[in-house]
């Protein structure tokens, strides 16, 4: 079994991995202007979950300082880090079809749009990609509000172990 401090540093590096390249892929798909409707809606989802992964890096810090490290819940946070590399896998997708359409500086190559259009006109990928993302994000929210509900229970437990001393 993994020891519990490196599980949970491992989970801090991956979320801050896929804080940037979240940032990164999403300031690469609204730098597209004139840019249609689904990867429009493709960048409201990408917001969406940076601003979860934003949270989840929080509540990951907030377990590394308030629980004993012998008390960490090493198996939601061993689930966590791999959902996020999952993340990571999205946002390497999104680049790979987004970026052959653009040129060395990001800005849309000229006249490609229409084979931008046909690409991404196969909705199914984009759409597919949008659930995605929202399935992550739900997934990210629970594990978020597990933490937390873990990190108050220890604190519970703390308080009260010294209430009786």
């Amino acid at each position: 079994m993994c020891e519990p401090v490196s599980v949970l540093g491992a989970a801090l590096t991956v979320v801050s991995t896929a804080i940037t390249l979240g940032q990164q892929t999403y300031d690469m798909v609204t730098g597209i202007q004139e840019a249609p409707d689904n990867i429009r809606r493709l960048a409201g989802d990408l917001q969406s979950l940076y601003s979860v992964l934003g949270l989840l890096a929080h509540a990951l810090t907030a377990q590394d300082k308030a629980s004993r490290q012998e008390s960490l819940p090493v198996h939601l946070i061993s689930n966590i880090k791999e959902l996020l590399e999952k993340c990571i896998d999205v946002f390497k997708e999104i680049g790979k079809i987004v970026k052959p359409f653009m040129d060395s500086t990001g800005n849309v190559l000229r006249g490609t749009w229409r084979g931008f259009k046909w690409e991404m006109g196969k909705k199914n990928g984009v759409l597919g990609l949008q659930r995605t993302l929202t399935d992550y994000k739900l997934t990210l929210e629970l594990a978020i509000s597990s933490l937390n509900l873990y990190v108050l229970e220890n604190l519970d437990k703390q308080l009260n172990s010294t209430d009786h001393m």
